[in-house]
């Protein structure tokens, strides 16, 4: 057997299906990843980075899948009943507190402190002060403590928010601030 032929029994093939492939693609191409190469034929990738919504209808198009690398936390999409489940399934659960707790606190900051009507003012020339709030003593309930809420919760409360955690389970994480 042709040497190529053999080394290729141990190339892992990854296929990108998302909305930002051609981030991934160029991200993967400035590192050395030995034993992984990209492929665009879906019938012999068997390595899978993907959003849920683009990949769940078309699960059946990677007959050698092995592993399916989800690009978001949830993979509620890719858990229905009726989808094969024949592959590992991994999710990037972690990585998004910091960015949706900057979300959610910037929000707040902007309606307790007026941000939208100031940009209409300033767009009219005008400027009539309002008074503002601090988000010191306000109240933040968070629906679902994974580890983005309880990253948003931790945040919160740095900021001297009282902070309502609820879960499916009902029992608060142990060390948060709820």
């Amino acid at each position: 057997m042709e040497k190529s032929k053999l080394m290729d029994n141990f190339t892992d093939k990854l296929y990108i299906l998302t909305e930002r492939d051609e981030d991934y693609i160029k991200a993967l191409h400035n590192h050395t990843l030995d034993g992984l190469e990209l492929t665009e034929d879906r019938s012999e990738a068997n390595i899978v980075l993907a959003s849920p919504p683009l990949i769940k209808d078309s699960l059946e198009d990677f007959p050698k899948l092995e592993w399916l690398q989800s690009a978001y936390a949830g993979i509620d999409a890719l858990t229905k009943d009726g989808l094969r489940r024949d592959y590992q399934l991994t999710n990037v659960r972690g990585i998004f507190g910091q960015q949706i707790a900057e979300y959610v606190l910037g929000y707040c900051i902007s309606h307790y402190r007026h941000f939208a009507l100031y940009s209409k003012q300033q767009k009219k020339k005008s400027w009539t002060p309002y008074q503002y709030q601090s988000l010191n003593e306000k109240t933040m309930v968070v629906l679902g403590c994974g580890s983005i809420g309880s990253f948003l919760a931790l945040k919160a409360s740095q900021m001297g928010m009282t902070v309502i955690g609820i879960n499916s389970t009902g029992i608060p994480k142990k060390g948060l601030p709820l």
